[in-house]
């Protein structure tokens, strides 16, 4: 038969489960939601494209994606805090029973049962969040295009459009470099998009994961 604190612990790690259970289904909606979003846009696209719109709509779009992809960072922030809420409370249960748990033993306890996931591996949190930047990516993209065709039709601007002339003549004249050279270009920044994101995904998910012990409350409450 249990003794109550083994009962208290089981019912601490069902409810860390269950917290990781809702955050992870918060999460998977606001892909769903903003894949959605993305597609309804993209099959539009045609029909809207030059109407001004279109510009606020895919502004919309990409204001939402960006703030999408720091709450999914979130999320994934409390999805490490739970998942080692878990193993900290199986580690508990089955080798310390009586030990009086001040910071230095949890400490002791959670450097036994962290890792280097957030440099060392990539699973399907990676890259359902990689999948996610590269279409706020596009939708940037289309923005910025988008943007830039405003810019040209304007009166006051008509002086540029000599700059653009010689860069339709560049294009017929040599059109093979030219795509190339814009695939390269286009590619290149969207490598650079998905390194300073990465970045700064690794970066608060290594703080929360070296702040675990003062940042979990289920844990918190053992000291």
């Amino acid at each position: 038969m249990l003794c109550i604190k083994e009962e208290l612990l089981i019912q601490l790690i069902t409810q860390a489960n269950e917290n990781l259970r809702a955050t992870d289904s918060k999460k998977n909606q606001l892909y769903y939601f903003y894949i959605v979003m993305s597609g309804f846009y993209f099959t539009a696209y045609k029909d809207i494209s030059d109407s001004y719109i279109s510009v606020v709509f895919n502004l919309f779009v990409s204001v939402v994606g960006l703030t999408f992809i720091y709450l999914i960072i979130k999320y994934q922030e409390w999805h490490e805090i739970y998942v080692n809420d878990s193993k900290m409370i199986q580690k508990i249960i089955h080798g310390y029973d009586g030990i009086k748990f001040k910071k230095e033993v949890l400490g002791d306890i959670y450097f036994g049962i962290k890792g280097n996931t957030t440099k060392k591996k990539r699973g399907a949190e990676y890259y359902l969040y990689l999948s996610f930047i590269i279409i706020n990516f596009l939708n940037l993209s289309i923005l910025v295009f988008q943007i830039f065709k405003t810019y040209i039709k304007l009166d006051s601007y008509y002086k540029c459009q000599c700059y653009i002339d010689s860069i339709l003549q560049t294009f017929s004249q040599h059109p093979y470099p030219f795509t190339l050279a814009c695939l390269i270009g286009f590619f290149t920044v969207l490598w650079l998009y998905i390194y300073l994101l990465t970045k700064f995904r690794d970066r608060m998910i290594q703080k929360t994961i070296d702040g675990y012990l003062d940042r979990s409350w289920i844990i918190s409450g053992f000291k």
